[in-house]
């Protein structure tokens, strides 16, 4: 059993490192579609 805990303390550490990624991800996300809808707000009011 010894030789189990590592891997699954690793595999934890790999879980919990990729959630953060992924919420990194979200966040550019997040900003790169608020930073778009800005732009093309912009657009529409520059061309009135």
């Amino acid at each position: 059993m010894e030789a189990f805990k590592p891997t699954i303390i690793g595999i934890g550490v790999y879980i919990i490192s990729m959630s953060q990624v992924n919420e990194v991800l979200q966040a550019l996300l997040i900003i790169a579609t608020i930073v778009y809808t800005m732009l093309k707000i912009l657009d529409l009011l520059n061309k009135k």
